[in-house]
């Protein structure tokens, strides 16, 4: 007798099946959940990603479309459509009444997890990620903190900066400039406390990297747009990186770690989706800053994709080859 995992009775707009066999059989570690976009699931997704290419961590990842309301069916007059998730929703809230996106199905163990920060830490401490001892694992808890601190002085501005080229461009000046006192704490920890310059706490990936590097991903996408040449050439007049050159490194050396390798080169959920639900005002479109009622968006609805993944080498995963080859 077969029995239905609540990863099974979820229906996202589109699921993305990552996992070493070509035909999306494996039964998922975790499920993580979240709109289709890269908002707050783009780091969790990079870190199951990460994690998944030095141990086996077959996963999901489920993503809700907003789109525009087209239907009488919305009867709270609701101009975006989010139906998909709040049927879903209604599903999880039966397992965790503080259900809410982004979510994470811990399927071993048949548990719903909810809340961005709580995620982050349970799956560091399952997946590794949460530093070696007590001592970093306190050291990546502040950071979440901080740089969760961070991603809302972002996410004012995505949602509520100008509405026009003027008071867009004056929004964008007084965000990169309100977001350098958190920047600046973190260049004195990546001074004062980091050990190396491509992790924020210890000789390896941690949770909060990958957060980080999301926010700083975004930071330097509305830099790029309002302030930079858009020719494509090196520019020495970037003020977001100007007294923060330990930063600036991380962000570049992190993103090429091998841990990442698939989720920066070859993610769906990285290379094409949105930073920011449609109704934002900056990143609510992949390829320009605004997204328009009606264009094509063709990130939605993708049903089912598979993804697979490659095991770096190490120990472990060697001694798994050999026994496999010798079978």
């Amino acid at each position: 007798m077969t029995t239905t995992g609540i990863q099974d009775q979820i229906k996202p707009d589109t699921l993305v099946k990552v996992g070493y066999d070509k035909e999306g059989k494996e039964v998922p570690r975790f499920v993580i959940g979240y709109w289709s976009i890269r908002g707050l699931g783009s780091p969790l997704r990079a870190m199951l990603s990460a994690a998944a290419s030095r141990q086996r961590v077959p996963h999901w990842v489920a993503l809700y479309d907003v789109k525009e309301e087209t239907s009488n069916e919305d009867q709270n007059g609701h101009d975006w459509w989010k139906q998909s998730y709040i049927t879903d929703k209604a599903i999880l809230k039966q397992h965790n009444p503080l259900m809410n996106a982004p979510f994470l199905i811990d399927v071993e163990n048949q548990a719903v997890i909810a809340q961005s920060n709580a995620i982050f830490t349970y799956l560091g401490r399952a997946l590794g990620m949460m530093g070696s001892n007590p001592m970093e694992e306190s050291t990546c808890e502040q950071l979440l903190c901080e740089i969760m601190d961070l991603r809302d002085v972002v996410v004012k501005y995505a949602y509520n900066g100008g509405k026009d080229s003027k008071t867009a461009l004056e929004a964008a000046q007084k965000t990169l400039k309100g977001v350098k006192r958190y920047l600046y704490k973190l260049e004195l920890h990546m001074e004062k406390v980091a050990t190396s310059s491509s992790h924020l706490v210890g000789t390896k990936v941690s949770a909060p990297d990958f957060h980080l590097w999301e926010m700083l991903y975004q930071l330097n996408g509305v830099e790029q747009h309002f302030f930079l040449p858009k020719d494509g050439a090196d520019s020495t007049t970037s003020k977001l990186w100007e007294g923060v050159p330990r930063l600036q490194q991380y962000f570049k050396e992190f993103e090429n770690l091998p841990d990442n390798k698939h989720f920066f080169s070859t993610s769906f959920c990285h290379k094409h989706l949105p930073c920011n639900n449609p109704y934002a005002l900056f990143g609510s479109c992949p390829t320009k800053q605004t997204y328009e009622r009606g264009q094509d968006a063709p990130w939605r609805g993708h049903g089912v994709k598979v993804e697979t993944i490659e095991l770096l080498p190490t120990e472990t995963n060697n001694k798994r080859k050999a026994s496999d080859d010798a079978a």
